[in-house]
Formats: C-alpha cells, sequence, structure tokens
C-alpha cells in the first residue's frame, strides 16, 4: 500500500521465491528490476530488509535506516549494491544512503 506525502509515493512490494536466483544472476536481477523502476519514472527505487523504512524526512538517514536498505538505485547515482548474491546478506553502507539522501529530499520536498 503506497504512503503519500505531496511529491512523492512510496509503493511497497513482498517478493518470496524459492527459485530466485544467485550471485551474479541475483544481482543483474536486482539491477534489471530497480532499472525498470527508474524507467517507469521513479526518481529512486530500493529494496530494503523487512522493518527498517522510516518516512520522509528520515528516509535514507543512516541514523534511521542503519542497515535498512539492501539494494538502491537512481539516474544519479546507478545501481548501489554491496551484496553479492551469495552467503550472508549485505546492505548498503552508511555513505551509500548519504548518497541516496538529498534525492530523496528533492523529491519529497517537490524542489
Amino acid at each position: 500500500m503506497p504512503a503519500q506525502r505531496e511529491g512523492w509515493a512510496v509503493d511497497l512490494w513482498t517478493i518470496r521465491d524459492p527459485r530466485l536466483p544467485a550471485g551474479a544472476e541475483w544481482r543483474t536481477t536486482l539491477a534489471r528490476v530497480l532499472g525498470r523502476l527508474l524507467d517507469a519514472g521513479y526518481e529512486v527505487a530500493w529494496f530494503a530488509v523487512e522493518g527498517d523504512f522510516a518516512d520522509p524526512p528520515a528516509l535514507f538517514d543512516p541514523e534511521m535506516m542503519g542497515e535498512g536498505v539492501y539494494a538502491a538505485a537512481s539516474r544519479e547515482t546507478g545501481f548501489i549494491c554491496r551484496d553479492d548474491g551469495e552467503g550472508d546478506l549485505k546492505t548498503l553502507t552508511d555513505a551509500d544512503l548519504s548518497r541516496l539522501r538529498p534525492l530523496a529530499e528533492a523529491v519529497w520536498s517537490g524542489t
């Protein structure tokens, strides 16, 4: 269900499929899905781990979403993902979130 503020909306999906690819194929799939969302008009698209979402103005704030974003993409940043698709889950770094934060601020503030 989308959360909305003037100038922005968040669409949420839960994806569960035991046949998901691994390794490089997984990263390619993530990049492709996020890229299609950008092609559809999204300013920023991301995958998050369950329970670590923050509404604006805390969206992508490293203190609020610390280890909550798994992969993200925007036209400005390109595809960002620290996980290799093998073994333990690796989320984006605080520096990655700091790169995304100004993009999200522009979307919800309408600037």
